[in-house]
C-alpha cells in the first residue's frame, strides 16, 4: 500500500510524516526460525505417520467393504465370511493359509488384544461346521452375531499378537491344517 500525500489546497505546504516500513511477519531472530523449522518437521512427521497408518490399514477397509457386500440371508454367508477372514489372515501371516478348525479359531482369538475368547465358542465351531457340512446351518441370529464378531475382529485385531501365536504354535508343532 502506497502512502498518498493529501491533495487539498489547505494542506499543500505541510510536510508529510515519514511512514515506517511495514512490520514483517517473518521472525527476525534465529530462535524463532529454529522453532518454526522444528514445528514444521514435527507436523510433517505426524502427517507421514497418519498416511502410513492409513496405508497399512487399507486391507481392513477392503475386508469391511467386502463383508458389507455379503448377503447375510443366503446359505453361503458363512463360507463368504470365512473366505474374507482367511484372506485377511493370510495377508497378515502366510503361515495361516492352511489353518482350519480349532487352530483357526484360536488364531482369530489370539489376534485380539484382549484375552476374551470370542471365536473358541459354540458359535465359532458351528460356523466352521456349517462351512464343511450341508447338514449344519446357521440361523439368522447366528449369522448376524457372526457378522458382528467379524466386524469387531477386523477393526480391533493386531498382527503382532497373531504372529506371536503362530510362532508359538509352530514351535509346539500343533494345529489343524487342511
Amino acid at each position: 500500500m502506497d502512502h498518498q500525500v493529501p491533495g487539498t489546497y489547505i494542506l499543500r505546504h505541510l510536510s508529510d510524516v515519514a511512514i515506517p516500513e511495514p512490520v514483517s511477519w517473518w521472525p527476525q531472530t534465529v530462535g524463532w526460525k529454529v522453532l518454526l523449522a522444528v514445528a514444521v518437521l514435527f507436523a510433517l512427521y505426524l502427517l507421514y505417520r497418519q498416511c502410513r497408518q492409513w496405508w497399512l490399514n487399507r486391507y481392513r477397509r477392503e475386508a469391511l467393504d467386502s463383508l458389507r457386500l455379503v448377503a447375510m440371508s443366503s446359505s453361503q454367508a458363512g463360507q463368504d465370511i470365512l473366505a474374507i477372514i482367511k484372506i485377511v489372515l493370510v495377508y497378515l501371516d502366510p503361515r495361516c493359509a492352511n489353518q482350519f478348525g480349532q487352530s483357526l479359531l484360536a488364531a482369530l482369538d489370539a489376534a485380539l488384544p484382549g484375552s476374551d475368547a470370542i471365536w473358541l465358542m459354540p458359535l465359532g465351531e458351528r460356523w466352521l461346521e456349517s462351512v464343511i457340512s450341508q447338514k449344519t446351518s446357521l440361523t439368522a441370529d447366528q449369522v448376524k452375531q457372526l457378522e458382528l464378531h467379524c466386524r469387531d475382529w477386523l477393526a480391533e485385531h493386531d498382527a503382532r499378537y497373531l504372529k506371536a501365536h503362530m510362532a508359538a504354535e509352530i514351535a509346539k508343532g500343533e494345529g489343524d491344517y487342511v
